[in-house]
């Protein structure tokens, strides 16, 4: 059973803004919700042959899950060229912080259309509202990833060429999840991370494609 349900147009008051989107973009921000808070969620990005190319997702921080994605069966026309497609729905984060994203490919984007625009042109990624009229103001906040404790490492926006690197040390064994995205094709990856113990130089992880989705 979807999780997804219709919403009165113009519910809502915005709360993240990610739109307006060129070629090439890879962007995200973040909330977190003290109480179970019932959102809108406005998206538009290209896609066919039910794929999207452009498209964005939610995902709750702690552990690591899609608990939405722009999937081309859930969309519907948004105007203009048959690529344009629109999402537009309503579910329930329960308490928790999340990252919004949204991510664009090479072409077909604000303000370098290649095809007849969408109705909304400047809606071109994602939209966050919060619903309810007697919301109250301190049920959801901002999330910022930087000011998180418990993310011991955060490289991302890498780009051409770039080798980065950041210690950490744990004070006792335990788990760590491991979040990665890479550029990886017939089995070899051409993008990728480990993990590396600071005083032997043994790798003890690494981003195999094996292992990857």
């Amino acid at each position: 059973k979807s999780i997804i349900t219709d919403f009165e147009e113009g519910e809502g008051k915005v709360y993240i803004e990610l739109n307006k989107l060129g070629d090439y973009e890879e962007v995200y921000d973040g909330l977190t919700c003290l109480k179970p808070t019932k959102i809108r969620i406005y998206a538009l990005g290209e896609g066919d042959e039910d794929e999207m190319h452009d498209y964005g997702w939610i995902e709750d921080v702690q552990t690591g899950s899609t608990v939405w994605k722009m999937d081309y069966e859930e969309t519907e026309s948004a105007g203009g060229a048959g690529t344009n497609r629109r999402y537009e729905g309503v579910t329930t984060l329960q308490p928790g912080s999340y990252l919004v994203h949204f991510i664009t490919d090479d072409s077909h984007s604000y303000n370098n259309w290649n095809r007849r625009p969408p109705d909304d042109p400047e809606a071109w990624g994602i939209q966050i509202y919060v619903l309810g009229k007697d919301v109250d103001i301190n049920q959801v906040k901002k999330y910022d990833p930087e000011s998180d404790k418990n993310i011991l490492v955060k490289l991302t926006r890498v780009r051409n060429d770039e080798h980065v690197r950041k210690q950490f040390r744990l004070e006792r064994s335990g788990e760590v999840r491991i979040s990665a995205i890479g550029e990886g094709f017939g089995d070899e990856m051409f993008d990728y991370a480990w993990i590396e113990d600071f005083d032997t130089g043994r790798i003890v992880w690494r981003m195999e494609y094996e292992n990857t989705h």
